[in-house]
C-alpha cells in the first residue's frame, strides 16, 4: 500500500514534529525522518510471508504488548488507516483509527530511549497513553504501561472498523499473594480455552505469561502480562488439539464435569466429561501467533511439545475481534 504522498510531503517540511524526539534518531533530522517513513512503509506492505508488513510493529523491552496487538490487527486489515494515524500524530500530536480518535498528553516533551523503533513509539504509547493515569514518559515506563483486557477491548470497538468481544478469566487471587498458589497449576479451565472455538474469529488476542515464549520474562507472582494474537485465519483462528493416540480435533467447550444431586445436595463427577477433559489436556497445541515484532509457533519453546495442560497454567483468556 502506498502512504499518501501529500502527508509525507508535509511530514518532510514540517518544521516542528509533535514528537520532537523523531528527529534525535538519525544523524540528522532529515536522515531521521527518511528512516521513520521507511520503516512505516514497510510495516504497511501486506505481506504473506510476514519478511515484513505489520507484523514488524515491535514493542521490544517496553510494556506495550496490547497496544502491539491492537495496532498489528489495525495495519494488517486497515493499513491506510494505520498510516494516515502515526503520521497525524507525528506531526500534529493528535492521530485518528476510523472513529477512535488518540491525543496523547505529553507527545512534545516524550523521549524515546531503548531499543523502541520511533515508528512504533509514536503509535504504541500514545494509544496507551491517551486515557491512562500513568504517564509513559521513556521506552522504559514499566508495569504502567501494561495494557488490561478492558481498554484492549475498547480501542477495537471505538474504531468501528472492528467488533470485540472480552473473554479474559479473572485473576486467581492467590496469584497476588506473595508465597501462595503454583506458577505451574492451571490459571484457567479448559472450557475458558475452548471457548475461541465457539465462534469464528478474524482475530484472537490471547493474554498469557510471557514466560510461555522466553524463560524469566514474566514479573514476579505470575501474573499475566503479555499479549499474543493468533495468526491462523484459514481455520478462523480456532484451537487445534492433537491427542496422544494422534487424531487432530477443534472441540468446542464440554459439558459440566462436576454437577449437584437432588435429593441429597451432593456433587457427583461425570466420568465420561472428565475423562474426555483429561485426553484433551493430555494432547498438544501448535498455532502460530503475532509477537515481539514476530510470527512464531506457541510451542517453540517446548520442544515442539506444548500440552494443552501447560499451555492453561500461563492462559488468561482472550479477545475475539473481528472486522465490521
Amino acid at each position: 500500500m502506498a502512504i499518501d504522498q501529500k502527508m509525507i510531503n508535509e511530514f518532510y517540511a514540517m518544521p516542528k514534529l509533535a514528537f520532537g524526539c523523531i528527529d534525535k534518531e538519525g544523524s540528522t533530522p532529515a536522515d531521521a525522518r527518511q528512516k521513520f517513513i521507511k520503516a512505516l512503509e514497510d510495516r504497511c506492505v501486506a505481506d504473506p510471508t510476514h519478511t515484513i508488513g505489520p507484523r514488524l510493529i515491535d514493542q521490544v523491552s517496553t510494556n506495550m504488548c496490547g497496544p502491539a496487538s491492537f495496532m498489528y490487527c489495525v495495519a494488517r486489515e486497515y493499513p491506510d488507516e494505520y498510516a494516515k494515524y502515526v503520521l497525524s500524530l507525528a506531526m500534529h500530536g493528535k492521530g485518528s483509527i476510523g472513529s477512535l480518535t488518540v491525543s496523547p498528553p505529553n507527545a512534545a516533551t516524550v523521549e524515546i530511549g531503548g531499543d523502541i523503533a520511533p515508528v512504533d513509539w509514536v503509535a504504541l504509547a500514545s494509544i496507551r497513553d491517551d486515557k491512562t493515569l500513568s504517564r509513559m514518559t521513556s521506552a522504559k515506563t514499566g508495569i504502567g504501561g501494561m495494557t488490561f483486557p478492558g481498554p484492549l477491548t475498547d480501542w477495537f470497538n471505538k474504531t468501528g472498523l472492528f467488533k470485540a468481544t472480552n473473554e479474559t478469566s479473572p485473576v486467581p487471587k492467590a496469584l497476588f499473594t506473595s508465597g501462595s498458589g503454583s506458577l505451574d497449576e492451571p490459571t484457567t479451565s479448559l472450557n475458558d480455552l475452548l471457548k475461541i472455538n465457539n465462534s469464528p474469529a478474524d482475530y484472537v488476542c490471547l493474554l498469557v505469561r510471557a514466560r510461555i515464549f522466553k524463560a524469566a520474562t514474566s514479573m514476579a507472582l505470575g501474573n499475566p502480562d503479555h499479549w499474543v494474537v493468533m495468526t491462523d485465519n484459514t481455520n478462523n483462528n480456532r484451537i487445534k488439539i492433537t491427542t496422544q493416540s494422534g487424531q487432530t480435533l477443534m472441540p468446542i467447550p464440554l459439558g459440566t464435569e462436576v454437577v449437584m444431586t437432588y435429593p441429597g445436595d451432593f456433587l457427583r463427577v461425570d466420568e465420561n466429561i472428565r475423562k474426555e477433559r483429561e485426553r484433551l489436556e493430555a494432547g498438544t497445541l501448535n498455532f502460530r501467533v503475532y509477537t515481539w515484532g514476530d510470527i512464531v509457533d506457541i510451542n517453540a519453546s517446548h520442544g515442539g511439545r506444548l500440552t494443552v495442560k501447560r499451555l492453561l497454567a500461563d492462559y488468561f483468556g482472550f479477545v475475539r475481534v473481528n472486522k465490521i
